[in-house]
């Protein structure tokens, strides 16, 4: 009987150190895919960007962009490979869905949401890891990104469609 209590408790130990460890490894890539999406902005020179803006009880917004006609954006970037609209449904609690329609784990227009409030800004949820080069609009009215910098800079008008 002690052998099994001890090999439960050992397995248990071990599962929890493996968690730990992938969690870990999945934040640092994902500090490291924002800081290269942030790197790789190539806004005008009259526009502001400020990374990594504190938001007193909700963490910080990745990026807070200014333009010089007073518009003011706040950025969430997430390591997602994509995202389309959920199906429309009165029950429905997510806004977006992985492509291939599954929920995520944590809903990242909520999060956005929240900060875009505080610091009364247009919330953006840029994926800049996303397979396809396309954007829409939440019901909420969250711009959702996908791709490269420069369809994000199109997005908010700080890069000409041509270019």
């Amino acid at each position: 009987m002690a052998i099994i209590i001890l090999g439960a408790v050992v397995a248990a130990i071990l599962g929890y150190a493996l968690f730990r460890a992938q969690d870990k490894y999945y934040r640092q890539r994902g500090v490291k895919i924002e800081q290269k999406a942030i790197a790789g902005l190539s806004l005008p020179p009259s526009w502001e960007i400020h990374p990594n803006r504190p938001v007193p009880g909700l963490g910080d917004a990745d990026i807070l962009i200014l333009s010089p006609e007073g518009k003011s954006w706040v950025v969430e970037i997430k390591s997602y490979e994509g995202a389309k609209k959920a199906p429309f449904s009165f029950f429905a609690t997510h806004e977006i869905v992985r492509p291939n329609g599954q929920r995520f784990e944590r809903d990242p227009i909520k999060q956005v949401q929240a900060v875009a409030k505080y610091l009364e800004a247009k919330p953006v949820l840029w994926l800049p890891k996303a397979r396809s080069r396309r954007r829409f609009e939440t019901r909420s009215g969250v711009l959702v990104v996908q791709g490269k910098p420069a369809q994000l800079e199109q997005a908010i008008g700080a890069r000409s469609s041509w270019l």
